[in-house]
């Protein structure tokens, strides 16, 4: 994954969370993980080619540790030309949408998922 395309802000780790730094860790663990973590059916954003791939909503929020992810892949999936909108939460959190009754960025983002759905339906209804 390319880091350097990542907003300025996100780079500055403003979160407290630091940019993945190399570590050693259980190597069999790693050696049974890594086909998974880079198989294309499990993790989209390993595939080449993402140009085949319909209009996607990416939605990150500052407080989850797949944020950055979210940001590469909404990136990526531009740069190969998918219609894509990415949404970022400055105040969210992750599973944050598991508490739309209780806050209102959880409401927020609820209703621009619903919002960008209705769209597309909308849209799909004259192609």
């Amino acid at each position: 994954m390319d880091y350097n395309v990542l907003p300025a802000a996100f780079r500055d780790d403003a979160n407290g969370t630091d940019l993945p730094q190399p570590v050693q860790g259980n190597q069999e663990l790693m050696d049974y993980v890594t086909p998974f973590l880079t198989n294309p059916d499990f993790a989209p954003m390993m595939q080449s080619d993402l140009s085949d791939l319909p209009r996607a909503l990416i939605a990150t929020c500052e407080f989850d540790v797949l944020r950055d992810e979210g940001a590469i892949y909404a990136h990526r999936l531009k740069e190969a030309g998918v219609p894509t909108q990415w949404i970022h939460y400055e105040h969210g959190f992750h599973a944050m949408l598991n508490f739309h009754n209780e806050l209102e960025i959880a409401r927020e983002s609820l209703a621009d998922i619903k919002e960008w759905t209705m769209r597309v339906l909308r849209e799909a209804e004259f192609e």
